[in-house]
């Protein structure tokens, strides 16, 4: 169990009627350090076995005080289901430090032009690089080419709309 954080719910808030974003602080006060483009191995206790899911943060370091996942509701999805309707503010999940390798490290200063591919829930990971890069001084130029069911659907709309309009 050392190597499990507690991160309590601090705010929970619609981006559509299926996705949800939490936004987390560790529980024992500490830095919960991750990179942009990163995820959360959340630890779930079913039926005495344990069960991981893992859920892309949304936010981004130096630009959100607070590490934030988004989570998707699938339609059979335990986990997303449970979390999207149980998990409010002030609950505390079991989770993994942050993991993944799709971060900002492989990005040169030269690299002027960036294309990014996103489909439904697959922005957030991307919506988490995409707040690092347009906040940087010398901000690349961005292609985002982002596929959704509708515009209801969209996850970020509103910011990605705002980011649009001007960058």
């Amino acid at each position: 169990m050392g190597d499990y954080r507690k991160l309590r719910v601090v705010e929970k808030h619609p981006e559509t009627t299926d996705a949800y974003t939490f936004v987390l602080e560790p529980a024992d006060g500490l830095p919960y350090p991750y990179e942009s483009g990163q995820f959360a191995t959340l630890i779930f206790k079913v039926n005495g076995k344990e069960r991981r899911r893992a859920y892309s943060f949304s936010s981004a370091p130096g630009h959100d005080g607070l590490p934030a996942i988004t989570v998707k509701r699938v339609a059979n999805g335990e986990f997303s289901n449970h979390l999207i309707r149980n998990v409010h503010p002030g609950h505390e999940l079991e989770a993994l430090e942050a993991l993944g390798q799709f971060t900002l490290k492989q990005v040169r200063p030269t690299d002027r032009q960036l294309f990014f591919v996103a489909g439904g829930s697959g922005i957030t990971p991307v919506f988490s690089l995409l707040k690092t890069l347009l906040h940087q001084e010398q901000a690349p130029f961005i292609t985002l080419f982002y596929a959704t069911r509708s515009a209801t659907d969209t996850i970020f709309k509103t910011t990605i709309d705002g980011w649009i309009a001007r960058f």
